[in-house]
């Protein structure tokens, strides 16, 4: 419906500049009409990047469980680990004559689930028991990408697998039979420890979900694991049976993501540098939300349209993200949605871009994206950016070399997935990124 607007807008302004007949006005790259009303079209105004570093942001209650890692050649050596408490199930006196057979963590995967690297390699995994409990800084309601809590280093369980994550639906990790039985017990007593939430929770403080240090992919899982006990009970004949535990408190599910950049073009940028300009980055900006890295969008010298002889009016304004060429293949994809959103000198995420449809809605945009993997030159995502545009002409008090938009994901996205974008200046030569402006002049 997006491109039905644009054409439809296009096609009445064309008709009403082809009723005029005087002499051409020809300036920038195009004029598209006769007469002494002009419309202009123009990618020769500057665009700004830079990347933009994040602390902290809030990876509590996502819904997704991230583990693995991998090295990426641009953004450095990501390791992902998430940390989570595990509830005891609701007891019942039902474990006379029982005996434990085995215990296992179960993970859950969604048909094509978010994961990023390497899928063809074998993925480690290791099960650790924490050593203190899950408490948020300050006893708030949030935990962050850099919160981390003390687990016991010997792994409950670990396993390698190839995960197919189109056609894999669950990870059975065996766990340690003497732990499994620990608990087992406590069922077959009835031990207050199990009945008593608080008592439980401070006895099994939770668990630490990691990879090994040589990974190829994270892998983005389901919040809703597994924690199953299986045991025989005996009767006329042997019933193979099991219990489960289960996910506790998702306000206290979160990950912690690490990014060891050395030698990566973003090496600079941390806790002493939140931005660098991309003339100092190869001349590209860099967008990897969970690993706290997003390129910014300036435009310092748009007010120069209206310094223009006979400029009248700025009619649309698109913005073309192109990545740059030969950064991204099927294992480092680009995220499929990306927002523009608003952000100030303090680089403080605001509020998203929209745009008019032809049923007078608003929607915000997520670029369009086109990948060409061939040749990479025709992969593009495209906004419209006209009402932000407008806004730095008629508005005086904004600062158009600090005030600019965020290239993000949407909000979920932003704090799971590890698809990232590399887009290029005019001074890069693959792929740059432009504004195309069209306005009417006037003779």
């Amino acid at each position: 419906m997006q491109k039905i607007f644009y054409l439809s807008f296009f096609a009445a302004i064309i008709v009403a500049a082809t009723a005029c007949n005087k002499t051409n006005i020809t300036f920038g790259d195009a004029y598209l009409d006769n007469g002494a009303t002009q419309i202009i079209r123009t990618d020769t105004f500057g665009v700004n990047l830079s990347t933009v570093y994040t602390d902290s942001f809030i990876t509590s209650s996502t819904g997704v469980t991230l583990v693995g890692g991998y090295t990426d050649p641009y953004f450095g050596k990501i390791q992902a680990q998430t940390f989570l408490e595990m509830a005891a199930p609701a007891y019942a006196d039902i474990y006379q004559y029982t005996s434990f057979d085995s215990a296992s963590l179960i993970l859950y995967l969604k048909k094509g689930s978010n994961y990023y690297g390497d899928s063809t390699q074998s993925l480690h995994i290791d099960v650790n028991q924490l050593t203190e409990n899950i408490v948020p800084w300050d006893n708030g309601s949030y935990l962050y990408n850099v919160d981390k809590f003390n687990y016991n280093t010997t792994a409950l369980g670990s396993t390698d697998i190839i995960v197919k994550p189109n056609f894999t639906d669950t990870i059975a990790i065996r766990l340690n039979n003497a732990f499994g039985m620990q608990l087992f017990g406590m069922l077959q007593r009835g031990s207050d420890t199990i009945k008593t939430e608080s008592v439980f929770l401070d006895f099994f403080k939770g668990l630490r979900l990691g990879g090994g240090i040589n990974n190829k992919m994270i892998l983005g899982l389901s919040d809703s694991l597994t924690l199953r006990i299986n045991y025989k009970k005996a009767g006329v004949t042997t019933n193979n049976m099991q219990v489960n535990f289960k996910l506790s408190n998702k306000s206290h599910h979160f990950t912690n993501v690490t990014a060891d950049r050395t030698g990566t073009p973003i090496a600079a940028l941390g806790p002493t540098l939140h931005e660098i300009n991309n003339t100092l980055t190869g001349n590209a900006a860099y967008t990897q939300t969970s690993t706290g890295i997003t390129a910014k969008i300036t435009f310092p010298s748009i007010r120069d349209l209206l310094k223009i002889p006979n400029y009248a009016k700025l009619l649309q304004a698109v913005l073309i993200v192109r990545p740059q060429t030969s950064t991204f293949s099927p294992y480092y994809y680009l995220p499929s949605q990306m927002r523009l959103a608003s952000t100030n000198i303090l680089n403080q995420l605001g509020s998203n871009l929209f745009v008019l449809l032809s049923n007078g809605n608003t929607s915000i945009q997520y670029g369009n994206l086109v990948t060409d993997y061939i040749y990479g030159q025709n992969t593009t995502y495209t906004y419209d950016v006209s009402s932000y545009i407008k806004s730095l002409l008629t508005d005086p008090t904004i600062n158009v070399s600090n005030n600019g938009v965020l290239f993000a994901p949407p909000s979920g996205a932003y704090e799971t997935q590890f698809s990232r974008v590399i887009i290029a200046n005019k001074n890069n030569t693959t792929n740059t990124i432009s504004l195309q402006l069209t306005f009417a002049a006037i003779q």
